[in-house]
């Protein structure tokens, strides 16, 4: 044995002798379960090398390597790009829902809202769940939901609103969006004491608020005291005027029903 070299395909071999030009070696094996070394039999090699062969990649190890590390870079830039959009958007929401309106405008946007409160002025307030509002009603469009639309007015104030067609065509009404039954309830609580309050302190259209009272009283909650005194005072003003009216009515009436009989007799 002379000394250690290597295959062209990597095998380790033992060099026993020069043959002319070739070498007569032996391969170095190894245990498949343990780091003990054996040789193989004898063979003649046309050609043996100091060390294992590697193959000449490396130009295009290198393109690839610097390939690799520009698209590291790109994804990095994606990432950070990502991330600020992610705090931006987060701030925008924080910002946005500081707006009565706006407060589950996320939700809104993802269409996981649960509840509507409906200020119906005609009809009184309700509260009902969103698919039931949303869903049409045998209305003459295909669309399975109604258009609800995000108005702006010139005072900064923003108004969900609910169009009774799936196209935007017909009515709306006014709605606000809620996750939770009882936040519904206490914002048309406090919306029902905020109209009934104003109409009190401006003594106008005392009548207007009835549907607002008759919610909260059939909901447990007390009716503001002084639009109860303001509409007292305005149903005996329209029961005076009323009797009055009566009263004339039944004065014509009678002065009618003597002349007949006069005419009669």
């Amino acid at each position: 044995m002379i000394n250690e070299k290597y295959l062209e395909n990597g095998q380790k071999v033992n060099v026993i002798e020069i043959v002319g030009s070739r070498w007569l070696v032996e391969p170095v094996m190894y245990c498949e379960h343990s780091e003990d070394e054996f040789l193989g039999s004898e063979f003649i090699a046309e050609k043996v090398y100091d060390s294992a062969p590697i193959g000449r990649y490396s130009d295009k190890v290198e393109s690839l390597n610097s390939e690799i590390d520009q698209k590291r870079d790109e994804l990095l830039a994606i990432n950070c790009e990502i991330k600020e959009s992610a705090l931006e958007l987060k701030n925008l929401y924080s910002d946005l829902q500081k707006i009565p309106a706006l407060k589950y405008i996320k939700s809104v946007i993802d269409g996981d809202f649960k509840y509507f409160v409906n200020m119906d002025d005609y009809n009184g307030p309700s509260i009902k769940d969103s698919m039931t509002l949303i869903d049409s009603d045998g209305d003459r469009h295909d669309s399975d939901q109604k258009l609800l639309t995000l108005f702006g007015r010139t005072g900064g104030n923003l108004q969900w609103r609910l169009n009774r067609y799936s196209d935007g065509s017909g009515s709306s009404s006014g709605v606000m969006p809620f996750m939770e039954m009882d936040e519904a309830v206490e914002y048309t609580r406090l919306e029902c004491v905020k109209y009934l309050e104003e109409i009190a302190e401006r003594r106008w259209k005392p009548w207007a608020g009835v549907r607002k009272a008759e919610w909260l009283a059939n909901n447990g909650f007390q009716v503001p005291a002084n639009y109860t005194e303001v509409y007292s005072e305005y149903k005996s003003e329209e029961d005076a005027k009323r009797r009055v009216k009566i009263s004339e009515g039944m004065e014509v009436f009678s002065k009618e029903l003597k002349e007949i009989e006069l005419r009669g007799n």
